[in-house]
């Protein structure tokens, strides 16, 4: 599954996923969506933040590289729970474009 959030400048879009990343530390950040998925079990930061949890499912956050928005991708094994997912990841992502 995946949206987006636009306008949603590239540079903010970075920020506010860097800042996203240094929240992992802290758990906050976390809060959405350990209740159902569980711990981050992977990061992966080669392009964007990419999250895996322990229930395997998985949430991408990526700056466009051509439009000023950005892009959630969310992975799971069934779509309903990717829906619900990616609708995590875009609330989360939402006060970004404020």
């Amino acid at each position: 599954m995946s949206d987006r959030l636009s306008p949603l400048p590239t540079r903010r879009s970075r920020e506010n996923i860097a800042a996203l990343r240094d929240g992992l530390k802290h758990h906050s950040a976390l809060a959405p969506f350990s209740t159902s998925f569980g711990s981050v079990a992977h990061i992966d930061e080669s392009d964007g933040l990419r999250l895996t949890f322990e229930s395997g499912a998985i949430v991408h956050f990526r700056p466009s590289g051509n439009a000023p928005e950005l892009r959630v991708y969310a992975e799971a094994e069934s779509t309903v729970t990717a829906q619900t997912l990616l609708a995590l990841g875009l609330a989360v992502a939402a006060p970004w474009r404020d």
